[in-house]
C-alpha cells in the first residue's frame, strides 16, 4: 500500500528552556553552532565566548555550579548530595564545546582540554566532552 503523504514525529527530551541561569541565551548558542557548521569559526567563538562570559557572571561564588539536560537528572543528582547547588542551563556547557572544537580544530589541544576539563567539572555526565577529549588524545598521539 503506498501513501501519498509522509509523518514527521520529533519528541524533546524538554520542549521549553528549563527556569535556570543561562536559559536565556540559547538561540545565540545554536546560531554559534550554525556558524561552526558553516566555518564561520571566529563569529562563533565570539557568541560562545560572550555566552560563558555572561552565564558565569550569574554563578553564585558560594555554591557548586551543575549543568544537566532535564530536570529529572538534576533532581536524582543532587538528591546523592546534599549540598546547595546552582544548576547552570546546559547550553552553557554547549558554548564550552564549541570553544573547545574551535581550539581542537585548530590544534590548539591544550586550550580545547581546559574547555573540556570545565564540562566535566560542572556536567559530570556530559558524554560529549568525553567524545570530544578521546579525540584530542588521539590526535596527539
Amino acid at each position: 500500500m503506498a501513501f501519498e503523504a509522509t509523518e514527521t514525529v520529533s519528541t524533546s527530551i524538554e520542549s521549553l528552556p528549563n527556569p535556570v541561569e543561562g536559559n536565556q541565551y540559547h538561540k545565540d548558542i545554536v546560531n554559534a553552532w550554525k556558524l561552526v557548521h558553516d566555518d564561520q569559526y571566529s563569529k562563533a567563538f565570539a557568541i560562545a565566548d560572550e555566552m560563558t562570559s555572561k552565564i558565569e557572571e550569574s554563578f553564585n561564588k558560594k555554591v557548586k555550579q551543575y549543568a544537566f539536560k532535564t530536570e529529572a537528572e538534576f533532581e536524582e543528582f543532587i538528591a546523592s548530595d546534599k549540598k546547595t547547588v546552582q544548576r547552570i542551563d546546559w547550553y552553557y556547557t554547549e558554548a564550552l564545546r564549541i570553544k573547545a572544537y574551535i581550539y581542537s580544530s585548530n590544534r590548539y589541544f591544550e586550550m580545547a582540554l581546559a574547555e573540556l576539563n570545565k564540562i566535566d567539572s560542572i556536567a559530570p555526565i556530559s558524554a560529549g566532552a568525553k567524545i570530544e577529549k578521546g579525540y584530542i588524545f588521539r590526535s596527539i598521539e
